[in-house]
This record gives C-alpha cells, sequence and structure tokens, in this order.
C-alpha cells in the first residue's frame, strides 16, 4: 500500500508537470486531507492539486468548523470529503507518540497516554483506523452510530458562509489547505491583501439513501454514502467554493475523566478530462479507497458519463471491472456483486447460485459468500487465496413473467428461471490496478507505478509474464 500512495504521489506531480508543459486542464487532487482536535494542532495536509483548494476554518477547541471546497481554476471540479472520527477517554488523553520501533517502523504508543479508545481497534496514532462518519440510512446526516462518540459530540451539517479566496501563493503549494476564513466574515470584509471575501453556495446534507428517495437530483447537496465519503451532487463550476459540509461541533455532554476529539477531513477533488490516473476515475482507485456502486452512479451522472442500463440478464460486477470472455478477475477481498436486470416481460424476484450450496463447502475453499440469496448475492476471495485460483459460477435469477392479455394489458403470470449463467472467476494479485485482453488474446495485469505504466501476462497457471511498458 505504501508503493501505492507514493506511485500516486509522483502520478500527481506528472500531472503538474503536464499542465505547465501543454496547457491540459486535467488533473487530481488526491490527498488533501486536515485532521482537526478538540485538544491540540491538525496534522499535516500532505498534497493538493492545482485548481481547487480544500478549506477547513476550526480554532482549537472551539465550535465552528466550516469545511467546503474551493474552484479557483477555470474548469468544473468534482469534489468529495470523508471526516473520520476519533475519541479517547482517561488519563493522557491526547498524547501522542513521538517514537518509532527501529526495525518495524511501527509506531509506538505514548506510555503517558492511558486512555481508552471509544472506538474499537482505533489508535490514536493510526489515523487509518479512525472511523468514517457515516450515517444511519434515513436519519439525520449529523447523528451517526460511530461507537458512543455521538453522545458527547453534536455536529450542524450544511448552510453556506462568506470566506476569502485562496491566495496565490497557496494555489501554488501543493500541501496548503486554507483556513483563514473566521466564521463573522460578511460582505465587504477585506483581508490584508485586500482582497474581499466572497460567499460559497449553499448547501444541504443528505444521505445516499435519501438522496435516492427524492429522486437523485443534481444540485447543491452534500450526499453521504455508505463508506462516508461525501460527494457534492454537482459539477463545482469556477470561481465558485461549495456549500459547508460541516459548520459546527458542539459539545453535547462533558466526559468526567479528561479527554481527545479529533476529526480528520480528507478532500478528493478532480477534472473531468484526462487520462485514467489524472480524471474523478481515479476516485475508484483502491489507494484512494474506491467507491461504492452508488458513488460510482452519482459522479457518473453528475459528470455526464451515465452507463446505459444493461438489458435483460445476469451480470457480474466487481468495481466496475468488466467480464473479460466470460470471466471476471477479482483481488483478494473485493466483492463481486451477481446482479439480475429484468424486462417489461420479466422482474426479477431473486439471483441463485446454483453450485455453491452451503457456507460449510465455501470455507473449505479460498472464498466466501457474503450474501448467500436475494436480488444481488454477493461472494468474495479470501486472503490467502493465490493468483490465478479459478472458481466456477453457475447463476441463475427467478422472477415472474408477464403477458400481454387479449385487452392489451400487461398482465402478472408465472413465476419461473430464466438466464442460467455460467462464468468463472480468477484471482488477481492485490497491487495490480486493473485487467485487460491483449491484441494477442492473451489477458495482461495492469500496474502504476510513479514513472510508467507496465503490463504483466497472467498465465493459465497463475504465474506472471514479464514487465512490458506497451499492452501487446
Amino acid at each position: 500500500m505504501a508503493l501505492k500512495r507514493k506511485a500516486m504521489a509522483g502520478a500527481a506531480a506528472l500531472a503538474l508537470v503536464a499542465l505547465i508543459a501543454t496547457g491540459t486542464f486535467a488533473w487530481t487532487s488526491l490527498n488533501s486531507q486536515r485532521l482537526n482536535e478538540w485538544r491540540g494542532v491538525g496534522s499535516n495536509p500532505e498534497a493538493a492539486g492545482p485548481g481547487g483548494t480544500l478549506h477547513d476554518d476550526h480554532v482549537e477547541n472551539g465550535e465552528d468548523k466550516q469545511v467546503y471546497i474551493e474552484n479557483w481554476g477555470d474548469k468544473p471540479l468534482f469534489a468529495r470529503i470523508r471526516l473520520d472520527e476519533y475519541m479517547e477517554v482517561g488519563t493522557g488523553a491526547g498524547l501522542k507518540s513521538e517514537a518509532a520501533d527501529p526495525d518495524t517502523g511501527e509506531i509506538l504508543h505514548n506510555p503517558e497516554n492511558l486512555a481508552e479508545s471509544l472506538i474499537t481497534g482505533a489508535n490514536i496514532d493510526k489515523l487509518d483506523t479512525w472511523k468514517p462518519h457515516i450515517p444511519s440510512l434515513h436519519s439525520d446526516p449529523s447523528y451517526c452510530w460511530t461507537e458512543k462518540l455521538h453522545e458527547y459530540w453534536k455536529w450542524q451539517m450544511g448552510g453556506q458562509k462568506y470566506y476569502f479566496p485562496a491566495p496565490e501563493g497557496g494555489r501554488e503549494d501543493k500541501s496548503y489547505i486554507s483556513q483563514v476564513s473566521p466564521a463573522d466574515l460578511s460582505s465587504g470584509s477585506v483581508n490584508d491583501a485586500g482582497v474581499e471575501a466572497k460567499q460559497t453556495l449553499t448547501s444541504s446534507v443528505l444521505t445516499m439513501v435519501k438522496w435516492k428517495d427524492e429522486g437523485s437530483q443534481i444540485g447543491n447537496y452534500w450526499v453521504i454514502d455508505r463508506d462516508g465519503w461525501a460527494y457534492w451532487a454537482s459539477p463545482l463550476e469556477p470561481g465558485n467554493a461549495t456549500g459547508l459540509l460541516i459548520n459546527k461541533v458542539e459539545p453535547d455532554k462533558k466526559p468526567d475523566k479528561d479527554y481527545y476529539y479529533g476529526i480528520n477531513v480528507i478532500a478528493q477533488m478532480a477534472t473531468k478530462d484526462g487520462d485514467e490516473l489524472d480524471n474523478y476515475e481515479s476516485f475508484s482507485f483502491d489507494i484512494n479507497s474506491g467507491w461504492t456502486d452508488d458513488g460510482q452512479k452519482l459522479m457518473e451522472l453528475i459528470t455526464g458519463d451515465v452507463k446505459p442500463t444493461p438489458p435483460a440478464g445476469i451480470y457480474f460486477n466487481n468495481y466496475g471491472r468488466n467480464t473479460i470472455d466470460n470471466t471476471i478477475y477479482a483481488k483478494p477481498g473485493e466483492f463481486i456483486n451477481i446482479k439480475g436486470y429484468g424486462s417489461s416481460y420479466f422482474t426479477v424476484e431473486g439471483v441463485y447460485i446454483n453450485n455453491i450450496k452451503s457456507e460449510e463447502q465455501a470455507n473449505q475453499d479460498y472464498y466466501r459468500m457474503q450474501r448467500w440469496f436475494g436480488d444481488e448475492p454477493i461472494l468474495s476471495f479470501k486472503a490467502e487465496a493465490p493468483t490465478g485460483y479459478k472458481l466456477p459460477i453457475i447463476a441463475e435469477v427467478r422472477g415472474t413473467y408477464w403477458y400481454t392479455n387479449q385487452n392489451g394489458i400487461l398482465t402478472k403470470g408465472q413465476q419461473g428461471s430464466r438466464w442460467d449463467t455460467s462464468k468463472t472467476a480468477v484471482v488477481i494479485p492485490e497491487d495490480c490496478s486493473d485487467v485487460t485482453k491483449g491484441k494477442d488474446g492473451k489477458i495482461y495485469l495492469k500496474y502504476l507505478y510513479s514513472d510508467r505504466i507496465v503490463y504483466r501476462e497472467l498465465k493459465d497457471d497463475g504465474t506472471l509474464g514479464p514487465e512490458s511498458s506497451t499492452l501487446p
């Protein structure tokens, strides 16, 4: 995973060079993040690409916390933000480690920090163990079931504010995140550089389920998906800033002991143009935390890249990776969704996997069923599954047939099944980025490095061929 982060950082740097050399407007900012703490300072951000800036206006221990994204470029941006939370209570709460194991590089816990985390398995020193803010399906988006955190903290979400645009110097610095717009700005406010405050767009915040229930409309909304990513549900035009995702964080109940609470703000921005390293589709990469099917569909809607609904039948989907020659390729842990699509003459009621009879059978092999039956069964390969391992899948969709009666009215008929489909799922390595078919008819794995793209043949026995800089 460290190699992937390094690769993406290099790719972002190459994109900036392309911007200067050729004038292309394609770019991404995929690792802009800021940690806000109700005890100390935030963590250092890593990178922010040209064209847009994350604003995170917060004073330590203060209630005002306003998060939004500004587009100061000249092309529309597509943006998403995730808010990861952590809290601990007890003696030494908030004390972080300043040392690492010299042999492993593992961060050592501060021995003076005896506090207990309120999130199972989370660690103050490891941001990747903090939990994304994920509301329940139809609930108030400001409240989520992240352990006990929201017994102590109350969020206000949505709204708008006046802000100072990111300064020219900040736009040149990829690590810059603006925090210079206090909450009390108004029309006519001017900063020391003589720049007048602008007003963000207004916004409301919805869960993904509620947004879909209300018709999936493009507009000034933040839509929080079930993985915690909040999408701005319209193109962010040049000169505008999104409405606020979060507005205030207020204490609701004070702990009896010392405490520490932090929110890590992670922002990703991209244009529509460019290659797969350098546009909004890179949100789907594992290194960028990926997206759900709903997140992908939302992005395709607001970018105008809507994919057509498949015709009736059974379809296998693996994070957008297509089936090649009746074979679907998956990394260990990735979900393979098996979905049935009906027609005006057949209503889908369930998809069934006929050759996998029991959980015991699955556990004896290298795969597991996440969900056995229903509208969309899901399976995945185990971590120990070797590259090239093959799993045959025989699927059947069941439902109700409809027919046109003598009066020309569509009438419900008998139940039955159709579209028996047999496919094979094959394990691919964790560190490859995609699978494609070469002109020679062979299957190749695609690898993204900081300075190049590499292809390697995936042979029938699971071994890999030599590296090639072009697809054979």
